[in-house]
């Protein structure tokens, strides 16, 4: 029996993108085991699969997948804590990251042959994979990496001594002790100091992690509700929003004469006096004033829920009724796109002539106006023309013939034929 060479990736080097994911695979393609990892790197031609069969679930997968995650953000610390530092004592901070790594898959180990039936959780156990995903884990990491630079002697308490004590030592330990170097000796104070902020950031990155992890908790709960459950809870959260197109044409309609006169003054004042700014300014001040109106009246406070009110109970023959009407509403939707962007496509390569030249020669008059006169006038025009069109006077008189002469030379553009063809096997 023979083997092929082994593949050697070397996880240490900085300057390489290494993306290591989960992944599904299966049989001709098909992702039915989710138990394998994909590794990718400017270092291969094509990416690297590793699989770790299981029958039940994915522990062996997730367990290495975060010793792998572990080891490339030891490096990636390690190179930017010499990034910072250009001391000889960098040697041997980096070996004390690597042995506080080294403990800590030491005590994965031992905790999953003590708790076989129900392995922990990889990460609680290894340092930089765990403050990678907890909030204001980036902190932590600088606050360690400060420590560390002020530890320049070693102790017992440290983890290259800890792992000397079981045979485990670095050449520079060996080095330093036949030189009978110990490194210098950092003041108690210091250390002392370093060690106090050091758990600091790490109670704040805890108490961020507890916010964090109630706040998923509610998110969670609207992830595993049903499409159907979704579709109701987005309309009920948009329901708020239907009220905007009705009193907007209520106010350019000129049913309320007082409230229709001030909108269009202070829309001609804005434009003219190009106040835009202010004018953002105090749609985000009325916003801001909302919300001190809710937090007085303690809306966030009480445990208020979103209440949902299904459509009355349908029968199946209903509801399989109601879902090809959807569908088939759907699928008029989609076509009715296609065939506008089709029509548009038309006059864009002028297969319609008579319709592209009116189209250029539209533009062309836009394009001139934008040139001549100052597009803040045009603006106002616009808004003298959203408003007067809506009076009762006018209402009825060329906009409706407009419409149908637009409508009408819309229908007379034909579109380009559309042919789908197979693929080829």
């Amino acid at each position: 029996m023979s083997y092929e060479n082994a593949l050697k990736i070397d996880l240490s080097s900085v300057d390489t993108d290494h993306e290591v994911i989960s992944t599904s695979t299966g049989p001709f393609g098909a992702p039915f085991h989710d138990t394998a990892i994909t590794y990718e790197s400017s270092q291969l031609t094509e990416p690297l699969i590793l699989e770790f069969p299981e029958m039940a679930s994915s522990t062996r997968r997730e367990h290495w997948l975060a010793l792998i995650k572990e080891v490339i953000l030891m490096h990636r610390f390690i190179s930017n804590m010499k990034a910072e530092s250009f001391k000889e004592e960098t040697a041997l901070q980096s070996w004390e990251v690597q042995a506080r790594t080294i403990l800590g898959v030491m005590r994965l180990h031992a905790a999953r042959e003590m708790l076989r039936m129900a392995p922990p959780f990889p990460i609680n156990f290894l340092i930089f994979a765990l403050f990678d995903e907890l909030p204001k884990g980036d902190y932590v990491m600088q606050e360690l990496c400060k420590s560390l630079k002020k530890e320049g002697t070693i102790s017992a308490c440290n983890a290259s001594s800890i792992l000397k004590s079981l045979n485990i030592a670095h050449p520079i330990m060996q080095t330093m002790d036949a030189r009978g170097e110990r490194g210098e000796i950092t003041p108690r104070s210091q250390v002392e100091e370093s060690l106090a902020s050091l758990d600091t950031t790490i109670e704040q990155a805890r108490e961020e992690a507890k916010k964090t992890s109630i706040a998923k908790e509610t998110v969670e709960r609207i992830k595993d509700e049903g499409i159907a459950d979704s579709i109701l809870v987005l309309a009920e959260l948009l329901s708020p929003l239907k009220k905007l197109p009705p009193q907007f044409q209520m106010i350019i309609s000129w049913k309320k004469p007082k409230l229709s006169f001030t909108a269009f003054a202070i829309t001609l004042v804005i434009i003219y006096k190009e106040w835009f700014g202010p004018a953002l300014a105090a749609i985000l001040m009325l916003v801001i004033g909302t919300m001190i109106w809710a937090r007085r009246n303690g809306i966030g406070k009480v445990p208020e829920e979103v209440v949902v009110s299904p459509p009355s109970d349908k029968t199946t023959v209903e509801s399989i009724v109601a879902a090809q009407c959807g569908l088939k509403n759907f699928d008029a939707m989609v076509k009715t796109v296609n065939i506008t962007i089709l029509k548009i496509k038309s006059i864009l390569v002028s297969k319609a002539p008579k319709h592209a030249d009116m189209v250029m020669l539209g533009l062309s008059g836009v394009a001139l106006l934008l040139m001549i006169v100052p597009f803040k006038f045009m603006l106002i025009g616009l808004a003298i023309y959203i408003f007067m069109s809506n009076l009762k006077t006018s209402r009825k008189t060329s906009s409706e013939r407009g419409n149908r002469r637009l409508e009408e030379w819309w229908e007379t553009i034909p579109i380009i034929p559309v042919r789908i063809v197979s693929s080829t096997p």
